[in-house]
């Protein structure tokens, strides 16, 4: 019993890093668009728009895959939870169906930290391209 336990609550801090790394991402992205916006005379004064443009698209796209890679690896971690579970009694609802990651319900925080990265993504962009 002790090591189910244990490995119902390793599988539960796999998940909550999951969702942190998310968090963090996004703002880490976020943080990151917004210094270029602010300092986007000093930083082109550096830089090449062509070498900023290109930095900004590819942390964007990075940005972008890892919110979804993380939110697949949770819902993994999730369908894993429900079948290691599959034999107990008096489980709740969740813990008893298999999830479908793509549901409006799951994916709507993958949908919006994406929402986040792309808009302060093509903001920065347009910053850099403004003349």
């Amino acid at each position: 019993m002790i090591m189910k336990e244990t490995i119902i609550q390793v599988m539960n801090n796999k998940m909550d890093k999951c969702t942190t790394e998310q968090f963090w991402v996004v703002a880490a992205i976020t943080g990151l668009n917004a210094f270029l916006i602010i300092n986007s005379k000093v930083v082109s004064t550096y830089f090449a728009k062509w070498q900023i443009l290109l930095f900004t698209g590819v942390f964007c796209c990075y940005g972008l895959w890892f919110v979804i890679n993380r939110h697949r690896a949770y819902w993994k971690l999730q369908k894993d939870l429900v079948d290691y579970l599959h034999e107990e009694n008096n489980l709740p609802t969740v813990l008893r169906e298999k999830p479908w990651p793509w549901s409006f319900k799951y994916f709507s925080g993958v949908a919006l930290y994406s929402l986040i990265i792309l808009v302060t993504s093509v903001g920065t962009l347009l910053v850099i391209l403004d003349p």
